[in-house]
């Protein structure tokens, strides 16, 4: 090619507009709108590039869809109550099955009527969409009644209801091998299979890690494990600022199962009558799970066999900062946390914790593989260990759920910081976590505020506390790292702010801890 055409190829091409995003509306009730207007959505789609906005107008719409591996965004105008995609039991509503990424959108819909293998109400395939503000109600599938992903799926799904979705497991939502990210949605009305069925809510499995943040899982029924939520086979879940209350298990875990090294985490949720029929009103963690559960509170949850609150068979749970009270079971003679050590090992760390007023015992373990340590929490009763106490926390009003510490409680500046510090800066109402009484401060570990007991913090001066800042001036230095080397070994102080990892000695872990937050 010559020089001179070349040039006039690249001109050609720098000159060329870009390919523009466009709109694509949707209208089956009253007339489309500007732009390039349809009456089916998934015709819609099939029109549609990378980048294109499929907008969709109130009415329900009575057909199945598939994304067809597209970076789409398909969006209601009007949101789930009056946007509705009703499959009528002919399959799988919405189907993402071709790699689609996290910018396949899906924005405002009731999903419902899907019935379909492996799922009814949404199968994402090797796919990461994006979902937003819908709702899923009425579908039957053997995994994912109201959604499906698979294969490394990653959607991002906000705003949305899961309702009255029935599935083999899953019926709100199933995940296999993918990570969606879950904001703002109700979990509603979901029931699975009444023998075997697994997360009457949401059920992860096989490596599924996904951030549910803000939601809501209410009356969800599963038949074997998870009214709310079950996670098997190393799947890692983070799920924060979310509310179990009334989920049903005809087995394990009323609110939330975990096991087969599932872990993840649990941040700043509640438990609010769950109701296990076997073990675990509020959680159950079997068989390899190692799950951290920080500034929640367990309230009124009903084992029938044993923890009313939290039970633990073959797992090594962490429980920082959370509150239990009014939790029951039967003859577990557990209500707030049970620890089976007969035929595996449970070790259970709790940590700043408040456990007072379940039914019968606060904390119960049993079998010689049992090993609970318990550090700087209040409980009825009395528990061994480090800063602990026994006595009444003063509740603002338990009766209705109000958990929150009145002033001169003896909860109040109680705990130690390390535990919390650098997993929850906040408190569940969202107020510093770190904030120090002036009227009645109960020196627990930590310069020169404390944390409280349980999942709430009274507010007074709050200070920013960081990991390893061992002097209290704000700032992790060298001052630090002497104090640190200076309480080397074998921890024996009441307090010892040099372990950071909280394992009685001060030593390697602590040393790269605090490297960790030097500044």
């Amino acid at each position: 090619m010559s020089s001179s055409r070349f040039l006039l190829v690249a001109v050609v091409v720098a000159f060329s507009p870009a390919t523009r995003a466009e709109n694509l509306f949707v209208d089956n009730c009253t007339s489309p709108g500007e732009g390039q207007s349809f009456t089916s959505i998934q015709a819609a789609i099939d029109a549609a590039v990378d980048g294109d906005e499929v907008v969709v107008a109130p009415c329900a719409y009575f057909e199945t869809v598939n994304f067809l591996g597209k970076a789409i965004t398909l969006r209601s105008t009007a949101g789930p109550d009056v946007t509705i995609i009703d499959a009528q039991g002919a399959g799988t509503v919405i189907t993402c099955d071709s790699g689609e990424g996290p910018d396949t959108v899906l924005d405002g819909f009731t999903i419902m009527g899907g019935a379909g293998f492996p799922g009814a109400g949404m199968v994402n395939i090797g796919s990461s969409p994006t979902v937003t503000n819908c709702r899923f109600t009425g579908n039957d599938a053997f995994s994912g009644g109201g959604m499906h992903n698979e294969a490394g799926s990653n959607p991002t799904v906000t705003g949305c209801t899961f309702d009255l979705n029935t599935a083999n497991d899953g019926g709100g939502m199933s995940n296999q091998a993918s990570s969606p990210t879950v904001t703002n949605c109700s979990f509603t009305g979901n029931e699975t299979e009444f023998n075997f069925g697994r997360g009457g809510g949401m059920y992860n499995v096989s490596n599924s890690n996904p951030i549910v943040t803000a939601c809501t899982f209410r009356a969800n029924v599963t038949g074997l494990h998870g009214g709310g939520m079950s996670s098997n086979v190393d799947s890692n879940p983070i799920v924060t600022h979310c509310r179990f209350a009334n989920n049903i298990s005809n087995h394990g875990g009323g609110g939330l199962f975990t096991s087969l090294g599932s872990s993840g985490m649990v941040i700043n949720c509640t438990f609010t009558g769950n109701l296990a029929l076997s073990n675990g009103g509020g959680i159950e963690n079997a068989a390899g799970s190692s799950p951290i559960v920080v500034n929640c509170t367990f309230d009124g949850n009903t084992a029938m066999q044993s923890g009313g609150g939290m039970f633990n068979f073959g797992s090594c749970p962490t429980v920082i900062n959370c509150t239990f009270t009014q939790n029951s079971d039967g003859p577990g003679a557990g209500g707030g946390i049970f620890n089976d050590g007969f035929n595996s090992s449970v070790t259970l760390v709790v940590l700043n914790c408040i456990l007072w007023g379940n039914a019968q015992n606060q904390i119960r373990e049993v079998g010689e593989n049992s090993d609970t340590t318990v550090l700087y929490s209040n409980v009825q009763g009395g528990w061994p260990g480090t800063g602990n106490l026994d006595a009444d926390p003063l509740f603002v009003d338990p009766g209705n759920g109000n958990l929150r510490l009145s002033p001169g409680s003896p909860s109040i500046d109680a705990g130690h910081n390390w535990a919390v510090a650098g997993l929850a800066d906040t408190d569940l109402d969202g107020n510093p976590r770190f904030a120090a009484d002036e009227i009645d401060f109960d020196p627990g570990c930590g310069l020169p505020v404390v944390v409280d007991m349980g999942a709430y913090e009274l507010q007074g001066d709050p200070f920013p506390v960081t990991l390893g800042d061992i002097d209290g001036d704000g700032a992790v230095g060298i001052v630090d790292f002497l104090a640190l080397l200076g309480d080397w070994g074998s921890c024996q102080n009441q307090c010892c702010l040099s372990d950071l990892d909280l394992d009685g000695n001060v030593g390697i872990t602590d040393f790269l801890i605090l490297l960790g937050n030097w500044g």
